[in-house]
């Protein structure tokens, strides 16, 4: 029979061992809690995160309104699963995963042009981020334990069978009815005026008429007849225009190419351009003043390359494609000057620029 000692030291052992094994489960789920610091329910999502990421999908956030991001292959293709952006910068914090550019994190915003019968409307948007994350020694270990972990394996990665629904709302909309498309056009007008009188002002502003982006081309008549004064400026055009023509035979004959070098001569910024300026101001002696209006229907007909003028009576707010011909008065001498509006750096971003050359009688 136990004696009440014997008993309390019983009892005592057996709430020994009783603390020491919840000490046991406690610190064994400490350690898993410890090292991931997430709930099996965010494991199970931080799993299959990395999952992605290391079979190169790639995270987008299409919208900053927009609270999940989505997994994009390069064929734009994506996942069925959206993780929250705050479950994502979670696991960047906890050093799971990282991103080398820094910079990819903030919306750029970009511009497009909606059209009716009145109307066009500037519309802008903000871009989609395509993240640049990389899965850490960290987040790879916690890769490979995630099965057991969670106690299961990682979820497949499947393909949605629809992209889900991401449409940003604009961040601004601008509406430009027909006199306020005029009054753009006017302005453009008014800058390549100026544009036209620095290249051929006697002290000209060469910086401005040589930094073009498409080049200037001289017109057959005009090159014939400065040629030999521009090559002893210096002038030495490193190209030369070649037109290509196809013909193409009966059914079975071969198609056959021919080219017929034309005697424009395209001048080249910015070098070329400023000894072309020169010639072109001594040969003629132009000055002060210059006459520069809008060629007429007649006069733009020299041009040869008509099937590149594209003008809208209603064009866009950037005015893309936009050309205008000019005829240029001095000292008894006539030119036809072409003034595209042409894209720089930036598509959002138009400025005009000489285009084509040509003295007429």
């Amino acid at each position: 029979m136990l004696t009440t000692p014997r008993i309390n030291i019983l009892f005592s052992s057996l709430f020994v061992a009783w603390v020491l094994c919840c000490t046991f489960v406690i610190e064994i789920r400490g350690q898993v809690r410890s090292k991931t610091n997430m709930k099996k329910t965010e494991l199970v999502e931080a799993a299959a995160v990395l999952k992605a990421l290391a079979e190169d999908w790639d995270l987008v956030d299409n919208a900053p309104e927009i609270d999940f991001l989505i997994f994009v292959s390069e064929d734009r293709e994506e996942l069925d699963f959206y993780p929250k952006k705050s479950f994502v910068a979670m696991m960047e914090r906890s050093g799971l995963i990282e991103n080398p550019d820094n910079g990819s994190s903030v919306h750029d915003t970009y511009t497009y042009y909606e059209r009716d019968d009145s109307v066009w409307r500037e519309v802008t948007e903000s871009g989609p981020i395509v993240f640049q994350y990389k899965i850490t020694p960290k987040g790879r270990k916690l890769l490979r334990d995630a099965p057991k972990l969670i106690g299961k394996p990682i979820r497949e990665l499947r393909v949605a069978t629809s992209p889900v629904e991401t449409q940003s709302k604009p961040l601004k909309v601008v509406t430009y009815d027909r006199p306020a498309i005029q009054k753009l056009v006017d302005t453009f007008e008014q800058n390549a005026i100026r544009l036209i009188e620095a290249a051929l002002a006697p002290k000209n502003d060469l910086d401005r008429t040589a930094s073009s982006k498409i080049g200037l081309v001289c017109g057959p008549r005009l090159w014939a007849t400065i040629e030999a004064d521009a090559r002893r400026n210096g002038l030495q055009p490193a190209g030369s225009l070649i037109r290509q023509s196809f013909s193409f035979g009966g059914k079975g004959a071969k198609s056959e190419t021919t080219e017929t070098k034309l005697k424009e001569q395209p001048i080249s910024p910015p070098d070329e351009a400023r000894l072309f300026w020169k010639t072109l101001r001594e040969k003629f002696r132009i000055g002060a003043p210059l006459v520069i209006t809008r060629a007429t229907s007649a006069e733009l007909t020299v041009y040869p390359y008509q099937e590149e003028i594209e003008n809208d009576d209603f064009p866009p707010p950037n005015l893309a494609g936009l050309t205008v011909f000019f005829i240029v008065e001095s000292n008894q001498s006539r030119f036809i000057v072409v003034v595209k509006n042409v894209p720089q750096d930036s598509i959002d971003h138009y400025r005009p620029e000489l285009s084509w050359v040509e003295s007429i009688p």
